[in-house]
C-alpha cells in the first residue's frame, strides 16, 4: 500500500486537466507527494506526514516556512492595500536595495530578478559594454528558451 494515497488521488485528479497533473513539470517527482502545509523548516503532506524541508521551498523559504515576521509584513501591505507591481519603482524594492548594500559592504548596487531567465539576461547585458563585438545568444533545451542579440556602446 503506497504511503502517500491522497497525493496520488490528487495527482489523478489534476491530470484529468493539466498534462502530467502539475502546472510545472520540474516538480513532477516519483514519488509523487503533494505538501499542504509548512511551519519553520518542516512541511506536511496532504497524507498527515511530516518531513524537513531541506531545499528551503527551493530558495522562496529561506526563513523558514510561515515565518512570523514575514507574515506579519505581508498582511500589513494587504492591510495597507499596498501595490507592489506595475511600472514604475516601488517603496519596498528600494528599501530592499538599502539594506541589501548595508549588510553586504562590498556590493555598491543590486538588481533582483524573479527568474533564471531574466538574471541571465541581465548578466548578459551588464557585462556586453565591456566587449567590442555583436553577440547572438541562443538558449535551447533549458526551461525558458529565448534569443538576445546584443551590440557594443
Amino acid at each position: 500500500m503506497s504511503k502517500w494515497p491522497k497525493s496520488k488521488a490528487l495527482l489523478n485528479k489534476n491530470e484529468k486537466w493539466i498534462p502530467g497533473g502539475v502546472v510545472s513539470l520540474n516538480r513532477k517527482s516519483d514519488p509523487n507527494i503533494a505538501f499542504s502545509k509548512g511551519k519553520g523548516s518542516r512541511i506536511y503532506d496532504i497524507d498527515g506526514n511530516e518531513y524537513i524541508d531541506y531545499q528551503a521551498g527551493f530558495a522562496s523559504a529561506f526563513l523558514g516556512h510561515n515565518d512570523p515576521d514575514v507574515n506579519r509584513a505581508v498582511k500589513n501591505s494587504m492591510d495597507n492595500h499596498e501595490v507592489l507591481m506595475g511600472a514604475g519603482p516601488t517603496t519596498h524594492e528600494g528599501d530592499l536595495a538599502a539594506l541589501f548594500c548595508a549588510c553586504v559592504p562590498t556590493v555598491e548596487s543590486i538588481q533582483v530578478t524573479c527568474t533564471g531567465s531574466e538574471a541571465t539576461y541581465h548578466a548578459y547585458g551588464f557585462q556586453e559594454p565591456l566587449r567590442k563585438k555583436t553577440m547572438l545568444l541562443l538558449f535551447r533545451e533549458v526551461t525558458m528558451a529565448g534569443t538576445m542579440m546584443f551590440r557594443p556602446m
